[in-house]
């Protein structure tokens, strides 16, 4: 399996946080550096030191960090599966 379908596949059965060990292992899996997330998403190299050692809580926040590590495939189906959840009753 490819690190983008395996990437995917793990975004859409997250829940509203993503674990620290969560965020490393996605990094690992789509050979993504400190460096090069704080690059392309303009944060500072301790911000994604503290987001690698304690994970996010929050929807956006998660969608954000899976974009940062798996690409935009994964943040829209991670998405979609979240607005699946919420209309189902």
């Amino acid at each position: 399996m490819k690190a983008v379908d395996r990437s995917r596949a793990l975004a859409e059965h997250l829940g509203d946080s993503l674990s620290g060990a969560s965020i490393r292992r996605l990094m690992r899996i789509n050979h993504k550096t400190i460096r090069d997330i704080a690059q392309e998403f303009n944060l500072p190299m301790t911000r994604v030191r503290y987001v690698r050692e304690h994970g996010v809580t929050g929807i956006a926040f998660v969608c954000d960090w899976i974009q940062a590590t798996c690409g935009e495939e994964a943040a829209r189906a991670y998405l979609q599966r979240r607005r699946e959840q919420e209309s189902k009753p």
